[in-house]
């Protein structure tokens, strides 16, 4: 389901059910004659990707159109507060006209076999298996998107008690503090002890 992930990741499929290494120039030998709803044989995976800057206005247009975007499950008061952080809602290929018109087509990756799909923190995403498949997540912290996780801990703050997304699993400040300590140190030769003694004063 659409969902947003605070950290980075990498998605790498490294296994698609009944389809060797040699499927994608077998398929293209056969003129693509095998496809699943109108996608090719090599294809293991579909996603929908958005930019970061979409993700208020794509949860606001989402929220106004549940009936039609919510998967089928019991509704409640937790997991009825964000389109994206309840991870509640999908997209369909029958959405994407909507969505076009409205200025927020996703950008849609077609996953084959070794693909790495490199999805950025703040980035609503949905991936949809169209075959079996083995992939290997790689999440990461970069200093370039420090401001997308500040971001994400504010919004899932503002989260009822007890919804699955509230908690700060990464320790965003946390991890920020040691980074500043340990380039403090580095640089100044400032001691672990002298480092919280001047944070303490901040």
């Amino acid at each position: 389901r659409l969902h947003c992930d605070m950290s980075d990741a990498v998605n790498i499929l490294i296994d698609i059910g009944g389809v060797k290494e040699t499927a994608k120039s077998a398929a293209d030998a056969a003129g693509g004659a095998e496809m699943v709803a109108g996608i090719g044989l090599d294809v293991g995976a579909v996603w929908y990707i958005w930019r970061q800057d979409q993700r208020q206005a794509l949860s606001s247009f989402l929220r106004a159109r549940a009936a039609s975007y919510r998967a089928p499950l019991p509704p409640s008061a937790v997991d009825d507060a964000h389109a994206i952080h309840d991870q509640t809602y999908f997209i369909h290929d029958s959405h994407l006209s909507e969505l076009r018109a409205a200025g927020l087509a996703p950008w849609i990756i077609h996953q084959r076999l070794g693909d790495g799909i490199m999805v950025p923190a703040g980035c609503p995403h949905q991936v949809r298996n169209v075959r079996s498949c083995i992939k290997v997540a790689v999440d990461f912290v970069s200093p370039e998107n420090v401001g997308q996780y500040l971001a994400l801990c504010a919004e899932y703050r503002r989260l009822p008690e007890g919804h699955r997304a509230r908690e700060d699993k990464l320790g965003v400040k946390l991890m920020l503090l040691h980074a500043a300590k340990a380039a403090l140190k580095a640089k100044r030769g400032i001691s672990f002890k002298e480092f919280y003694s001047m944070s303490g004063k901040m």
